[in-house]
Parts: C-alpha cells; structure tokens; sequence
C-alpha cells in the first residue's frame, strides 16, 4: 500500500514518548522499492543507456545485442518502447531494412501510444524507401498522418509524400 505522509504531529503515538514513537517510525519497512528492486532498476537503466551510448558510437551491432538483451529482462520497462525503437534503427543503419521494417512494427503494435510509434512509422516508410517500395512508404507515410495527427513527424512525413508523386 502507498505510504501515508502526515503532519508531525499526528505521528506521535498517544500515550508513548516522542522517542518510542520515532524509533518505532523509524523500525517500520517501507513499503516502497527494496534496495534489490532499485538495484535491479539501475542495472537495467545502465545496461539502456550502454546500448544507447553503442548506436551512438556508430556500433550498430553492439548496439543491436544490447537493447536484445535488455528487452529480454524488462518487456514492461518504461523504456522497452525506446530499446525496441533502438533495436530498429540499429538494424536501419546496418541496412538491413526487412528486419528493421519488422522492429518498428513491434513498436507500433506494442506500444502505440509512445511518442516512439510515430517515429517508428516514419522509420518504416524510410525503409520501404530504402527498399525501393514507394507505394509502400507512401501507405506508410498517409497512416502515420492519420493515426497520429500531433506527432511531431507529420511535417517530415508530408515532406516525403511531395517527393514520392
């Protein structure tokens, strides 16, 4: 259960010390994250940012193995959207389009309402470029325009649909 922050003085305990009632304040576990919880959060954060700083570095491959094996242990992370992104563009600067097309999908099916599926749609219709599927990229572009009106690709993505007519 959440923990209850109240005024000081509602903390003492009738009829004890202000002493015995600290002590006693003081000897109860807190509900919050345990030190193994918190160092089990650091860790995966490190191990996020050690793929991040890989693509980064132009170690795509690094990378790529990295956010795998961060995904592996942290599915429901907050980042997990980021590190599937990651994954995605990982393969995109390797030039492996097919498979980067097919990360980028993960993002948008998985989480789709990360600020990441937008720009994991754009990525996509770059990719179907990069493919030479112009028909594609542009079904790609049109549904990015559509499904996500504010995102901060739309302009992009309206670029690249004046260029593909």
């Amino acid at each position: 259960s959440p923990k209850k922050i109240e005024p000081e003085q509602s903390k003492k305990k009738p009829g004890k010390t202000e002493e015995a009632a600290k002590s006693e304040e003081t000897a109860r576990p807190t509900p919050e994250k345990t030190a193994a919880q918190d160092a089990e959060t650091n860790t995966s954060d490190t191990v996020y940012n050690k793929g991040l700083a890989a693509y980064k570095a132009s170690k795509y491959k690094e990378a790529y193995s990295i956010f795998s094996s961060y995904l592996e242990k942290n599915r429901t992370s907050p980042l997990a959207a980021n590190a599937r992104f990651w994954l995605g563009e990982s393969l995109f600067q390797q030039k492996e389009f097919e498979l980067a097309i097919l990360e980028y999908q993960k993002v948008i099916a998985d989480y789709p309402k990360s600020s990441k599926a937008p720009a994991a749609l754009f990525k996509q219709g770059q990719a179907f470029e990069k493919l030479d599927e112009k028909d594609t990229a542009k079904i790609v572009y049109n549904k990015l325009l559509a499904d996500y009106p504010k995102s901060e690709q739309v302009e992009m993505a309206q670029k690249r649909l004046k260029e593909l007519k």
